[in-house]
């Protein structure tokens, strides 16, 4: 009798085993897929997540900046045409022509730049001071005096205007930027309290053992001021001094009410630009004008392209201060 062939026995054990390998390494792919992908998301997904939310973010400041430019090169026909998106079908330099030419440019935009640096300047020595003087004296009453010098910063401007304005009006000063200056110098201007009270605690944090170790080599307190203090505080004082001229330059109220309309800047302008434009170009015969949407953006992206210049240029100094303001002292 013959006997039994074995040999399709095995080869079906193993395509069995086979087949079971394969499963197997299947499995084990997939579940290192999954694993791969999770140690994937748990690594950059909240860096994805945190990049979406700035380009939302970004978008959301970037886009009114882009639709302005985007209207300043506009004409007429492209304001009016529902057809036209961000970007105009024909270019055109004949608005920002007029903005420039109603702006009162260039003289505006330089009373503004050193009326501004002026004011900051005072300001931030003034502020500096103060705050120095609070940080480190030690006299009665000083936690009352901050107090009230801080609590300044909660009364309007406007009850804090009208007797300053019947001051200088007593003494013939209004019509020029005098008055300006002396309150910023003596540390009352604009927002004075906010950095009186950003200087005290940045002073509050440097070591008094700085002080005294210059002092015992003989320094008196304005040369410890002014020599240490003052060259310790370099990105406190950027800092401030660029809040400073940015929040001098963009304000009206105060700068139109002592000017008396004798002193041109170019917030001052822009603020009265439409009744500029109308009286430089009235049509014949009228009291009004062509003016449109294109042209008062060419007006608003012109009086905005010096702080945006500024920070351009300074950018790396502004975050540097705004990131190395708070020490670690004794």
């Amino acid at each position: 009798m013959k006997a039994p062939n074995a040999a399709p026995a095995v080869i079906g054990a193993l395509s069995g085993a086979l087949s079971a390998v394969r499963n197997r390494i299947s499995r084990l792919g997939r579940v290192h897929l999954r694993l791969h992908v999770l140690t994937l998301l748990r690594k950059w997904g909240g860096g994805l997540v945190a990049y979406a939310l700035l380009l939302l973010v970004g978008f959301v400041y970037l886009y009114p900046l882009l639709r302005m430019v985007s209207l300043s090169f506009m004409d007429s026909r492209d304001i009016v045409d529902p057809n036209v998106g961000l970007l105009p079908t024909r270019l055109t330099f004949v608005n920002y022509e007029q903005a420039l030419q109603t702006l009162n440019m260039p003289t505006s935009v330089l009373n503004s730049a050193w009326l501004s640096f002026l004011l900051a300047a005072f300001q931030t020595l003034s502020s500096a001071m103060a705050g120095y003087a609070f940080a480190r004296y030690r006299f009665r009453g000083r936690s009352l005096l901050l107090f009230l010098v801080l609590a300044t910063y909660l009364v309007p401007m406007q009850v804090l205007t009208i007797p300053r304005f019947m001051v200088f009006s007593f003494y013939k000063l209004v019509g020029s930027m005098l008055p300006l200056l002396a309150v910023a110098l003596f540390g009352q201007g604009l927002s004075g309290p906010i950095f009186i009270m950003i200087f005290h605690n940045f002073f509050r944090m440097l070591p008094r053992s700085i002080d005294e170790a210059a002092q015992i080599d003989g320094a008196s307190q304005a040369q410890v001021f002014l020599r240490i203090t003052l060259a310790m505080s370099i990105p406190i004082l950027t800092v401030s001094f660029l809040f400073s001229f940015v929040w001098n330059w963009n304000e009206t109220y105060v700068t139109g009410l002592v000017g008396a309309g004798k002193f041109s800047t170019l917030p001052l302008e822009l603020e009265g630009f439409v009744a500029s434009y109308n009286r430089l170009y009235a049509r014949p015969g009228t009291t009004s004008s062509m003016i449109n949407e294109a042209i008062r953006m060419a007006g608003t992206l012109v009086a905005v392209l010096p702080l945006l210049l500024l920070y351009a240029v300074l950018q790396r100094q502004f975050v540097e201060g705004i990131e190395k303001t708070g020490i670690t002292g004794e």
